[in-house]
């Protein structure tokens, strides 16, 4: 078997690992009242590290991992969203001034570029992903 046909099984393989454990990790979640995207974020880290394995032995693309850690930065985002949201309406806190508010903005903010950057990268943002795990590779 070919080194690109390994790869995209290898890679096929782990997205569908993901996805099994995403709607596992949803349902529970669903089932005790936990939030659907704390679910979605630990099956986007898990996945993220089974690709980083297989980024060491030279079965995954740098991007394709990368882009595994920014959709679970994005779903960690949206979980500090909703709590920092959940904790001032239980503590009637209505000040904008108040400390939670710069949260909510620093991690409504950080979601979307993670998700751009997951999706819609640009070139020089892949030729930087792809040089840093180049270089990576020569010093170990």
């Amino acid at each position: 078997m070919s080194t690109l046909a390994l790869l995209a099984v290898s890679s096929l393989a782990s997205l569908v690992a993901a996805c099994v454990l995403g709607v596992r990790l949803i349902k529970l979640s669903l089932r005790t009242g936990g939030v659907p995207e704390r679910a979605l974020g630990t099956a986007y880290f898990v996945g993220g590290f089974a690709m980083r394995r297989r980024l060491a032995v030279g079965l995954a693309d740098p991007v394709v991992v990368n882009r595994f850690l920014l959709w679970a930065l994005a779903c960690l985002s949206g979980v500090m969203v909703t709590g920092a949201s959940m904790m001032m309406t239980m503590t009637g806190e209505n000040d904008p001034k108040a400390w939670p508010y710069l949260l909510i903005g620093i991690f409504a903010f950080t979601a979307p570029v993670c998700q751009w950057l997951a999706f819609f990268p640009s070139d020089g943002y892949r030729s930087w992903i792809a040089g840093r795990h180049a270089a990576q590779r020569v010093d170990a």
